[in-house]
């Protein structure tokens, strides 16, 4: 057995050397395959990445760098890289500017035929995906730029290439749909017709569909409402009379038929996704980076609006994950093929491993009961069951409703409470309007009672390789709907897609985890506690992370969007970051500083260090950078870590002092900030990290400056076994509960906080939320956000909210001032 597993082929040694034209490049689909390709395949020998440049000036290059390697479907090859990753990515990835509706991508002669020598495959996903697309945006780049990208694989030597379709192109076909193309000459409704004569003529279709979108443009002076409304009707009302449901997936199939037809001796793969949704594991569980499909209904359920939904419970709704589909289509890839060879894929999941819209429903129910939204006051909302109903009452439901909208702002228009209920009237309408749009474009898909065959790709998933199959995970049986739904894809859509408006979302409280996903032998929290188990740092954190890896660690609400550590992710970017320490040849027993706000990014970074065996220099973001480098320069530190406040000014700070001659070695101190590149978002660490080095309760974990009852700062040497003993003596006058939610406000290079705010709750795999701002506002809504029990706290923070009560009594009326005195 092992002898013929040695003979299959590996993905990555078939690719190698390979220089890959890839369209649709800021796409959804492009940016998985793209990150998948660069950390799976590392001798593909170059990406070049078709980008045509914005309408207002921004140039390929920079909307590469922008909406590409700038997205957080980078983030894990981000961590995995670190300083090093927009280096190594420009470095397979070359831009091509150029526009796909254009003859040779509107590059010079010069150009293309150079691009023509070098790329000997060629993947296009670039499509228009709007189903109800405007007719003439549909065909230039569903079918024109199709007809052009086969001309150019022909120009480079007849170079395979793999087209990205739909599985739609299926039209109103019920049933089982194989892996073939539709029969020249016929529609699906001819074909489901049973016609023997088959008479359609696609040449002459396509006249004529040009034809009348230029009559339509020139009645309409081709432009405003009225023009877009006449394209968007055409390209549907031939779509339907033809048998497919709309304009998108129509031109998708007579992208499919042309290439068939003209493909002469290009080696073909035709590969059709269903429903593509958010990631199962990669880039990041959940990862997504817009609404799609029943999104934008799934949201509107969350939030309340939305308690019926038009699908009949028992038919399967294709979905698949995009990880999914990116792995399938590296692995069906037609490199190095020669002759006029043709394929077809379809990825989906109705065949092997259905999912009933019924189940849908129940499993979205759960994820809004497990993480409910809130409302404008704060509140959760409480979501009922969604009941599924056929589509005419549905529509009928809410057309009703927006008549009843309709006609209430006729009645208010000429009244003084106008003013006062037209904002709100005008959007209820806005809403209303678009939940019948999303209902009329995307109900034919759940109500449609078809099973798309993935023979072909079944077949190839059990050729590879097993090592390969472990690497480019594509087989659709091994998904279980209910965790994608409640644990992935509703959570990847709230914090992936809202933006702003996910700081809505409950916190993932670590009592919730602890019940669910805790290991079945894991002793209470209050026993980890008591034991702080290990002799130093990392280790009592090490247990608790092994113990309680899906319970809550450490969170911040940033730029109005939650960021959180599990403990499992916690442990996993520790082992990251401890390799940037490493790289930084940071060895046993030597010094750093950490010169940062309170984040986690801070308590991340310690942790590193203390697995590393690094003995760290907490400094007060208050110092003044000349004061805080000096110190650093006393201590022996060879490496700071600056926050997003302090690193601007400590590393000016440092390179003028090396530049000076006033550091000390060999280049001065290196400065480093505390981001994406060194600590890793949460869910994208994979890295296990250096060997963790071997350190005893007696090793020096901080040198912590503080004045006393001096004038002048001295370092206090602090070793694991007294951080641990003061740790246990606090825990000994006041226990800390199971479901304990901390909030950090003092600064963590206090050894106060250090230990009762960050030592303690580390060892109980409790809750740590951070404040960005310490204002009174920010400090009692993260408290009422979090239900926060515990908060270390000095005299002066007190006055300041006793201060701050008064003020605010003060400016009340006099029965509040009566009332509180």
């Amino acid at each position: 057995m092992a002898s013929t597993e040695s003979k299959r082929e590996r993905i990555a040694e078939r690719l190698a050397g390979e220089r890959m034209l890839l369209t649709g490049s800021t796409g959804f689909l492009a940016k998985v395959l793209t990150e998948k390709l660069l950390r799976a395949v590392p001798d593909i020998g170059q990406i070049y990445m078709l980008i045509r440049p914005r309408g207002d000036g921004t140039s390929a290059e920079l909307r590469l760098r922008r909406e590409v390697l700038g997205s957080n479907a980078f983030d894990r090859l981000r961590a995995a890289w670190g300083p090093h990753f927009e280096r190594r990515c420009m470095a397979k990835i070359s831009v091509v500017s150029g526009d796909l509706t254009v003859d040779r991508f509107g590059l010079s002669g010069k150009a293309y035929q150079g691009l023509c020598k070098d790329v000997t495959l060629v993947v296009n996903s670039a499509a228009t995906v709007t189903f109800d697309e405007r007719l003439d945006a549909a065909l230039a780049l569903n079918v024109d730029g199709v007809v052009r990208l086969l001309r150019f694989a022909k120009d480079c030597g007849e170079a395979p290439m793999l087209q990205v379709s739909t599985a739609y192109v299926s039209g109103v076909q019920t049933g089982d749909v194989p892996e073939t193309v539709l029969p020249a000459g016929h529609t699906v409704a001819t074909f489901l017709r049973g016609d023997a004569a088959a008479t359609f003529d696609l040449n002459e279709t396509l006249a004529t569909l040009e034809r009348e979108v230029a009559e339509v443009k020139q009645r309409t002076a081709g432009s405003g409402s009225a023009c877009r409304r006449e394209l968007i009707d055409l390209g549907m009302g031939h779509a339907q009379r033809h048998g497919w449901h709309d304009t998108y997936t129509f031109t998708k199939w007579m992208a499919e038929q042309l290439l068939v037809r003209e493909r002469g001796e290009v080696p073909l793969v035709i590969f059709r996704p269903a429903i593509i949704e958010g990631s199962y594991d990669e880039p990041a569980p959940g990862w997504i980076d817009g609404l799609r499909m029943a999104d934008p209904l799934i949201l509107a359920y969350g939030r309340g609006k939305l308690r019926e939904f038009p699908a009949e419970p028992e038919i399967p709704l294709d979905l698949i994950p995009v990880d999914f589909v990116a792995n399938a289509i590296i692995a069906t890839l037609p490199a190095k093929r020669k002759g006029a060879s043709l394929d077809v894929y379809q990825c989906g999941s109705s065949a092997r491993n259905p999912v009933a819209i019924g189940q849908i429903a129940m499993s979205v129910k759960e994820a809004f009961r497990r993480r409910p939204m809130r409302d404008d006051t704060g509140r959760p909302i409480r979501v009922a069951t969604l009941t599924l109903v056929p589509r005419g009452r549905f529509l009928n439901h809410w057309r009703v409703r927006l008549q009843r909208v309709q006609r209430l702002r006729g009645l208010l228009r000429s009244t003084k409470l106008a003013p006062k209920y037209r904002k709100s009237l005008a959007g209820a309408e806005a809403q209303i309007a678009q939940l019948i749009y999303f209902v009329k474009i995307y109900s034919p898909y759940t109500h449609l009672r078809a099973r798309f065959s993935d023979e072909g790709l079944r077949t190839t998933f059990e050729a590879m390789h097993p090592a390969d199959q472990e690497l480019f995970p594509f087989d659709v049986s091994r998904i279980d709907w209910h965790d994608y739904m409640v644990h992935r894809h509703v959570p990847g859509v709230r914090h992936f897609v809202l933006g702003s408006g996910v700081e809505l979302e409950a916190p993932m409280l670590a009592a919730e985890h602890a019940v669910e996903d805790e290991r079945p032998d894991a002793p209470p929290p209050m026993k980890v506690l008591s034991a702080l188990r290990g002799e130093s740092i990392y280790e009592v954190f090490d247990h608790a992370a092994r113990v309680y890896p899906k319970r809550l660690a450490l969170q911040v609400r940033r730029n109005e969007r939650w960021i959180r550590y599990s403990y499992g992710d916690a442990s996993a970017t520790v082992a990251a970051i401890a390799r940037r320490l490493v790289e930084h040849g940071l060895r046993p027993g030597e010094r750093m500083a950490i010169y940062s706000e309170n984040c986690p990014e801070w308590g991340l970074t310690y942790l590193a260090a203390m697995r590393q065996g690094l003995t760290v220099v907490p400094l007060d973001v208050q110092l003044p950078p000349g004061e805080a480098a000096a110190m650093s320069r006393f201590a022996g530190v060879k490496l700071i870590c600056a926050g997003r406040t302090t690193y601007e000014t400590i590393r000016r700070e440092m390179a003028t002092a090396n530049r000076s001659g006033i550091a000390d070695g060999d280049g001065g101190i290196t400065v480093v900030e505390l981001n994406g590149s060194f600590v890793p978002p949460p869910g994208t660490a994979r890295d296990p990290g250096p060997e963790p080095a071997t350190v005893t309760g007696d090793d020096l974990a901080s040198i912590v400056f503080t004045s006393g009852t001096t004038v002048a700062p001295k370092g206090v040497m602090l070793r694991h076994r007294s951080f641990l003993a003061n740790a246990r003596s606090l825990v000994h006058v006041q226990p800390v509960q199971a479901d304990d939610q901390f909030l950090s406000v003092l600064p963590l290079h206090h050894v106060f906080e250090f230990t009762g705010g960050f030592l303690v709750p580390m060892a109980n795999a409790s809750t740590v939320t951070y404040v960005e701002q310490l204002t009174s506002a920010e400090i009692t809504g993260l408290m009422q956000a979090t239900g926060t029990t515990v908060m270390m706290v000095v005299p002066r923070l007190l006055k300041l909210f006793h201060d701050g009560i008064l003020r605010k009594v003060e400016t009340s009326g006099v029965v509040a001032r009566r009332l509180f005195a």
